[in-house]
């Protein structure tokens, strides 16, 4: 009994349509929660922020510091 490949891949397209199904599921999931959970973070940031950056001791009107390992330094 010989099987072509195309003949295997339709025999089969259940399964791979199922596999597809979920991937796809899986990865709506996923990009969801990220932008769901990067306008919580937003939103946390705003509402507490760094006392190492602005207003809370050094220079007046220093800014943040320079990131270590940037060109900045």
């Amino acid at each position: 009994m010989t099987m072509y490949l195309g003949q295997v891949l339709l025999r089969y397209t259940p399964v791979w349509l199922v596999i597809y199904s979920l991937l796809t599921l899986a990865f709506g999931l996923a990009d969801w929660q990220i932008l769901r959970n990067a306008r919580r973070a937003e939103a946390f940031l705003r509402a507490h922020p760094d006392p190492a950056e602005g207003s809370g001791g050094g220079e007046i009107g220093a800014g943040p510091r320079p990131v270590p390992g940037t060109m900045a330094d």
